[in-house]
């Protein structure tokens, strides 16, 4: 993949826009682990002014019109290249690694480090300012703004930090111009004209395509042979999965959503589609006419794909957070501690209950220029992974093909903002599956069932959208009906359960857009909301396992399971748990370089707090005079030998020590023995951590070197002590 590579030759401070409460008035980007990374735009626009400037110099490859090839326009016109955000070498085993570190138990010494204020202050620092006039300062000026060290903390020799943004180019030819951009970029961020800032851009072009197209046809060789083994006429199922590689940003009706419309997906494949193929029937049939059903994307949990939770899924308030399911408890008891149902959330079913994560969004702040103004914008966090899933439904092995290579070569990008920062996606996983149409129950007469929705439902009735409950409920029973050896009267209303124990749970939300190329709001459409629940009774006939229903389909709308009480009474066991995340790339140490870095943090700290709660047992100290010897020894047997060269006594009594003995005593008190480790006494303080130094001998090595720190540490505590 090609890249641009941004290495620093100062500090540097690229603003979020957020400040740190009394403590830092303007802070730089961090992601939720600690770790600094440069969001896409902001490099995006200083690559264009850099652009400009080599227009005016008459640079031949910058004129105007590959100028507004390359970079777009405000009117429309795409740009050719699409950058990803700036992270540091390594970052997915970084993250990797933080995450556990977190979360195992065992863990413990390296978790007081892995909090991410603990990770951003070992990549940063705050500096102070304050605004002068005539020479004087100015009061209720000061302001403090947090920068990105020049050197990177986890390498030696004092290598500058560097950041690698991904680029996707579409224009071969203004590849030389995207280049020159770079070689001409000097300066980014806050302050750069006052010494912050200043870089070193390379743009790395990588045959990474080339080198993987061997193995892209041996994939796309292995699912057709699947495809072909695939029964005549069955519905053909494409399982598969992405890593949110970016921060990926949909926009709603008041608010964002944390699934990627099935009609997102459509849009990206069929601009796939039609870079080598016109509008043709192929392209109607994966796209227009419902042959081909495309889902939702949402949230992989343990390796399945999941779906909003049901809303029978409740969360007790009053009853330590406890998750049930309402129509499984025995008694109304649950009513009384405040249930709350889990909106939000995705659920997956396990062996013998629910599995339930929450997706993360994060609030990103951004400078409109037209309108001279900050916005937000709400993404979700990269590094999750979603999935989905393509239905052929005529079994028309020729489609199914076509979606494989589609999934398998198509730029992926859903929502908002897609050539800088955010929307960048990556295939992870495709398998073929067999179709669940034909996948039937047949409960008793009379029990219950439980119809729940796994995507949003859209009704239309006669041009009019039907959200009102008994009209939905109808619906749905003509829907059943529609299957073999099921009977429903025409008023399906009949099917409810009257116990209020087994009432509907429904919600109902507004589904809407914005068409970016032609500037128009898309039309407002009434749905019921993914997660309902409706309750009916068994006529005691086949019942589908899997229902669709509804307009959209083919989007992804409409998607309900059906579920006995005897299945409902076996999901009992309700559990938390995270969405799956990307995995660490191979072949790097960073993660290694990190835990060095984390222990060597934490050994300092361990100093200080040695010094700062040591007892004084003797009075007298010559600090200047031993702050001094300290400052010029090379070693800790050297600094004893200055010691043991003081005068023997100046006190008038022989009795008195002088302060070559009080200097003795308090090296001998305070490290141990001349001889050995001036820093094993000290380390020992903290058993966890000299375990963890002692398996880590580059740490161990480095710690070795601060060992005039905790006695400078004391002597400067002294020193300042005298004149209270």
């Amino acid at each position: 993949m090609n890249s641009i590579r941004l290495t620093l030759e100062s500090d540097l401070c690229v603003a979020s826009g957020e400040s740190g409460g009394n403590s830092v008035d303007s802070d730089i980007c961090i992601d939720p682990y600690g770790l600094p990374y440069i969001p896409a735009r902001r490099i995006k626009g200083c690559l264009r002014d850099a652009a400009e400037e080599l227009l005016k110099m008459g640079y031949q490859k910058a004129d105007k019109d590959k100028i507004r090839d390359l970079f777009g326009d405000p009117y429309g016109k795409e740009g050719a290249f699409t950058l990803m955000d700036g992270t540091l070498e390594g970052i997915d085993e970084i993250r990797d690694r933080l995450r556990k570190i977190r979360t195992e138990k065992g863990a413990l010494t390296l978790k007081r480090a892995a909090h991410p204020v603990t990770i951003e202050n070992l990549f940063s620092e705050v500096y102070g300012s304050t605004k002068m006039k005539d020479g004087v300062k100015v009061d209720n000026t000061l302001r403090f703004t947090r920068v990105l060290r020049q050197y990177d903390p986890l390498k030696e020799n004092e290598e500058k930090l560097s950041f690698t943004f991904p680029v996707f180019l579409n224009d071969k030819n203004l590849e030389e111009l995207l280049s020159a951009c770079c070689k001409a970029l000097r300066h980014i961020g806050l302050n750069r004209n006052r010494g912050l800032g200043d870089v070193r851009a390379e743009y790395c072009s990588g045959n990474s395509l080339d080198e993987e197209k061997p193995a892209l046809e041996n994939r796309l060789k292995e699912l057709h042979l699947s495809i072909d083994q695939c029964k005549a006429g069955e519905s053909i199922v494409i399982k598969y999965s992405v890593s949110l590689e970016e921060p990926v940003s949909i926009p709603g009706l008041g608010e964002y959503e944390t699934a990627v419309p099935g009609r997102s997906v459509i849009g990206c494949m069929s601009a796939a589609y039609l870079k080598n193929h016109r509008t043709d029937d192929t392209f109607r049939s994966l796209f227009l006419n419902g042959t081909v059903a495309w889902s939702f994307l949402t949230p992989v949990i343990e390796k399945n794909i999941s779906a909003p939770t049901p809303f029978m899924l409740l969360k007790l308030k009053n009853g330590g957070g406890r998750m049930i399911n309402r129509f499984t408890q025995p008694d109304n008891l649950w009513k009384s501690q405040k249930p709350k149902t889990l909106d939000g959330s995705y659920a997956v079913v396990t062996g013998s209950g629910y599995t339930v994560a929450d997706p993360i969004l994060h609030m990103y702040y951004h400078h409109s220029i037209r309108k001279e103004q900050l916005y937000l914008q709400n993404a979700l966090e990269a590094g999750m992974v979603y999935g989905g899933r393509v239905e052929v439904r005529d079994g028309n092995k020729e489609l199914a093909k076509e979606v494989i290579r589609l999934l398998l070569t198509a730029k992926l990008g859903f929502g908002r903002s897609k050539n800088a920062q955010y929307a960048a996606c990556r295939i992870k996983n495709v398998q073929i599956e067999r179709g669940t149409e034909g996948t039937f129950l047949q409960p008793a007469k009379g029990t219950p069932l439980f119809v729940v929705l796994e995507s949003d439902l859209i009704i239309n009735e006669n041009g009019v959208y039907v959200t009102q409950n008994d009209d939905v409920r109808e619906h749905i029973a003509e829907a059943l009906a529609s299957y073999e050896g099921m009977e429903v009267p025409a008023n399906g209303i009949k099917y409810m359960i009257s116990s209020p124990k087994f009432s509907d749970s429904c919600q109902y939300k507004t589904i809407g857009g914005f068409h970016n190329m032609w500037q128009l709001q898309k039309p407002h459409i009434p749905a019921v909301t993914a997660g309902s629940v409706y309750c009916f009774v068994s006529p005691g006939t086949k019942i589908p396992r899997n229902l669709k229903l509804g307009e959209y389909v083919q989007e992804g709308f409409g998607s309900c399971r059906i579920y006995t009480l005897e299945e409902l009474d076996r999901l009992q066991d309700i559990q938390k748990s995270d969405i799956d995340r990307i995995g660490p790339d191979a072949g790097t140490d960073r993660a290694a370089e990190l835990e060095t870095a984390m222990r060597i943090m934490l050994a300092k700290d361990t100093l200080r707090r040695y010094a700062r709660e040591y007892r004084i047992k003797e009075t007298g100290i010559p600090v200047s005079r031993l702050r001094l010897m300290l400052s010029e020894a090379d070693s800790y047997e050297d600094l004893c030998k200055m010691v043991g060269a003081m005068k023997t006594s100046d006190r008038s009594s022989v009795n008195e020590k002088g302060k070559k003995g009080i200097s003795e005593d308090l090296l001998r008190d305070f490290y141990g023995r001349a001889d050995a480790d001036p820093l094993e006494k000290i380390l020992r303080s903290d058993p966890g951590l000299y375990k963890e130094l002692k398996h880590d001998n580059k740490a161990m090595e480095e710690v070795r070197k601060l060992w005039k720190l905790p006695l400078d540490r004391l002597l400067h505590n002294l020193h300042y002590a005298k004149g209270k």
